[in-house]
């Protein structure tokens, strides 16, 4: 199974012979490190494959599983902080529990089960809190944009009903963090040209080349690609008769998300978002309109859904097929 799947640590392709070390396990540890059977890893690939102690990961650096929290009342004097408000890479990362690991083609692989991106765990008091704390000094443009958007994304789903009031609260808090961080070291101001609305709302326009700067989704060519990796957020896919390929996607019954491409040379040409944003223009995010590019014209456009079964408001009905990038396709 790969990193998204279930697995951490590495794996490698083909048929591998390794040899597999005496059962190992950490019995200091109140709730078991594995739910099925002990790592064959030895000690030190085990620690690295489940980034024991390290930002993000469910294991502090004894190996034993965080306690889970919602706040720091349950923490003894410790932190409670959200894991994806940790590190990067965690809504779509490895799972919350671990079965087992063992040595694949040289490298330690666990299995893991489905990913609770939501959970927060438990920092002690005698750990430094800081490092587990949104810390963006010693992450990369890339990795700070990636982190931007994927915390973006866990904002706009936030379910209050079934997620904590504190996963809310940071990840506003980190991600203002973060565009902070982006602004300040990776790409000029940006260019906002923002009013108030007689509703008391927020209108942005600014340059796609703004955007760009650190939107992979820009990229010619490579636009559906990176366009279709943050699905399920543009739920409808459309080729029309002008030349352009359209996603489009709402949110919460609230909140509207638009991408056009022209389709020959796959570069974006207009984005618009209505509802809740937040990006550069509006780093604590708010209610408003941010748009860039140029509107594209009426069309007649052949419309599907990206995923089977979204049944959102201007769902086509037909469902898309989608390559092995998850690059969607008219059904034939």
């Amino acid at each position: 199974v790969g990193l998204g799947d279930g697995a951490v640590g590495g794996g490698g392709a083909g048929t591998c012979h390794d040899r597999q070390l005496p059962p190992l396990t950490f019995p200091g540890c109140a709730k078991p490190t594995f739910t099925m059977a002990p790592s064959t890893c030895d000690a030190a690939s085990t620690r690295a494959a489940l980034k024991c102690g390290e930002p993000g990961s469910q294991f502090d650096a004894s190996c034993c599983y965080r306690t889970r929290c919602q706040s720091d009342t349950e923490c003894g004097g410790g932190r409670c902080i959200p894991r994806v408000t940790q590190a990067p890479g965690i809504w779509e990362g490895p799972g919350s529990d671990v079965e087992t690991c063992s040595m694949l083609c040289g490298k330690c692989e666990c299995i893991t089960t489905a990913n609770v991106p939501s959970e927060s765990g438990c920092i002690a008091a005698t750990e430094d809190s800081a490092r587990f704390d949104c810390d963006t000094t010693a992450r990369s443009c890339d990795e700070l944009s990636a982190w931007h958007a994927e915390l973006d994304s866990v904002a706009r789903q936030f379910d209050p009903k079934v997620d904590p009031q504190n996963l809310l609260d940071a990840v506003k808090r980190c991600n203002v963090r973060i565009t902070s961080e982006l602004q300040s070291r990776c790409y000029a101001a940006p260019d906002c040209n923002c009013a108030a609305t007689e509703l008391g709302e927020t209108r942005c326009e600014r340059s796609l080349e703004g955007i760009c700067a650190a939107a992979p989704l820009c990229q010619p060519n490579l636009a559906l690609v990176h366009a279709a990796k943050i699905a399920p957020e543009f739920d409808t896919y459309a080729e029309c008769d002008d030349g352009t390929t359209r996603f489009e996607s709402i949110v919460g019954g609230e909140s509207l998300y638009r991408l056009v491409y022209d389709t020959e040379s796959g570069s974006l040409t207009y984005a618009y978002a209505e509802g809740w944003v937040a990006n550069q223009c509006l780093p604590e995010g708010g209610i408003g309109t941010i748009l860039a590019g140029t509107p594209p014209v009426q069309a007649n456009c052949q419309r599907c859904d990206v995923y089977a079964g979204f049944g959102g408001e201007g769902g086509s009905g037909a469902t898309c097929v989608l390559d092995a990038n998850g690059v969607p396709s008219l059904p034939h």
